[in-house]
């Protein structure tokens, strides 16, 4: 019994992921023109926080069967805002360097196919220190390999709202909870007490 205790807490544990998620930015606003630049710098340190970082972008979605989301604050972000694009640089200031970006990334949860304009970023093995989010307006990219480049400028709204959100948040591997997982069943197998019969 105790075993099937320790199992199914686990799976729990494995299917409540985003509940264990550690929000390092969580925002939702609007731009003034297309080429403004939503930034933001945090520190992320992947032992005490989690091995994955994971950038979204909610609200492009503009259609009854295709909502912006719930983002990490709990607020509801209502669909029809501009095609957004993410960058995560290295640093902070002018020198910070260009790690990785996305356009168009994979749907957020509740957002069908047609509607898949939010960004999404998956990064493991990050090491631990400062690191700067910047969010744009397709196709306002990146001007060169440090933030101190700037932008292109050529951001357009495309007729679509001025809003955006977007969320990042560091996350257990899966190996974290396959080892609490076994901690826990070690915990149960030890309390069990022996057969008197």
């Amino acid at each position: 019994m105790r075993r099937v205790l320790a199992v199914a807490t686990l799976s729990v544990l494995v299917a409540a992921a985003p509940m264990w998620a550690t929000a390092l930015v969580s925002a939702f606003d609007v731009f003034s023109t297309p080429n403004d630049v939503f930034q933001r710098t945090f520190t992320y340190d992947p032992v005490s926080q989690g091995g994955i970082l994971m950038i979204q972008t909610w609200g492009y979605g503009g259609t009854a069967n295709a909502p912006g989301g719930v983002n990490l604050s709990g607020l509801v972000i209502p669909p029809g805002g501009f095609d957004p694009q993410v960058q995560l640089w290295s640093g902070s200031g002018a020198s910070a360097t260009l790690v990785a970006q996305n356009d168009d990334g994979l749907c957020p949860p509740g957002t069908p196919s047609p509607y898949c304009y939010d960004s999404t970023l998956t990064l493991t093995g990050l090491t631990a220190g400062t690191y700067t989010l910047t969010l744009t307006a397709f196709v306002n990219n990146p001007a060169g390999s440090t933030l101190g480049a700037g932008f292109t400028g050529a951001g357009s709204f495309s007729g679509r709202l001025a809003q955006y959100a977007v969320d990042v948040a560091a996350v257990p591997e899966p190996a974290t909870y396959l080892l609490l997982g076994a901690g826990l069943l070690g915990l149960g197998l030890l309390r069990r007490k022996p057969h008197v019969g």
